[in-house]
């Protein structure tokens, strides 16, 4: 889910996710579209079908390729043409044999049909005699004839060809996203392979780069904290840090809260997983950020570029 960054009046940089209630401590200063590295679906697909019709990296596609011979090329074409000018009069022929046919059947219908099946004999009767003039027609007349056998393959020579310059032009983008994609999966797969205190280590680490004074609480009894933040101005922030691969409930926040009141300090949770409504819910108009793993990434880049707070 794309972030937002937000800054508090006390000028601390925090993170939030864009579908979370905005609290009324926080005013958005910009917003990224997505998580940069990852790419779309579409993206995706683009991507395999390159590889698929052209290669990796992509080539122009050969008559080779589709084992046509150069000199085949001319011959297939004049080919379909005679087939299809021969189908187009056949239509035709078809078309008025059935009616000289079927005419004279349907016509003759009515001297054998009584007074009272007349009214069926209109109606039934066309069906019935263009049905057996039609099937009288083709056995009088040469079928439809199919294309050259390699009229599909050419077609598709010429359709991969036509949009090669295309797949060309996107082919260095997508390959591009794709890297960056896999450097921020596999960042992704090393947040996610971390215990819980040694997520706890790595945050408070992240923090500590970009200017806080960071303090880890003790590995147990930390009273639903588990890093105190202080920024230049002493301003107090209190953080609670959930490795749980799995939305995580009310109960934490909960906590954190009452840490908060105690404190009168704002508040960031952060769990890998992500947050269930309950959570939601709760955070909405409190001076609390809610942090999941593309948050923890977006703060891992800020760590690296931001000024110290």
């Amino acid at each position: 889910i794309p972030l937002n960054y937000a800054t508090k009046p006390n000028g601390v940089m925090l993170l939030y996710m864009r579908n979370y209630r905005q609290n009324p401590y926080s005013n958005m200063v910009r917003r990224n579209p997505a998580q940069a590295g990852i790419m779309g679906q579409q993206d995706i697909i683009d991507l395999g079908n390159i590889r698929n019709n052209y290669g990796d990296p992509p080539r122009k596609p050969r008559l080779a390729d589709f084992d046509i011979a150069n000199d085949e090329v001319q011959k297939i074409e004049t080919y379909n043409n005679k087939v299809l000018s021969f189908n187009k009069r056949w239509e035709t022929i078809e078309v008025i044999l059935s009616l000289v046919i079927g005419s004279p059947i349907y016509a003759t219908g009515f001297l054998f049909t009584s007074h009272e099946s007349i009214g069926i004999w209109a109606f039934w009767g066309i069906a019935l005699a263009w049905g057996v003039a039609n099937a009288i027609a083709k056995k009088l007349v040469k079928s439809p004839q199919d294309s050259h056998p390699k009229s599909a393959d050419l077609k598709r020579y010429y359709a991969l060809t036509e949009a090669y310059p295309v797949a060309l032009q996107k082919y260095p983008g997508l390959i591009e996203s794709e890297r960056e994609d896999a450097k921020v999966r596999a960042k992704k797969n090393y947040w996610m392979s971390l215990s819980g205190f040694e997520f706890e280590k790595e945050v408070t680490k992240l923090y500590s780069k970009i200017g806080y004074k960071a303090k880890k609480t003790p590995g147990t009894g930390d009273g639903g904290v588990d890093i105190f933040l202080t920024d230049k101005n002493g301003s107090l922030t209190v953080v609670q840090c959930k490795a749980h691969k799995n939305p995580v409930g009310p109960n934490v926040i909960r906590d954190l809260y009452g840490v908060m009141t105690h404190e009168s300090a704002a508040g960031i949770l952060i769990n890998l997983g992500g947050f269930t409504r309950g959570v939601l819910d709760f955070a909405a108009g409190k001076n609390i950020q809610l942090i999941n793993i593309d948050g923890v990434l977006e703060l891992q880049k800020l760590s690296t570029e931001a000024d110290p707070v």
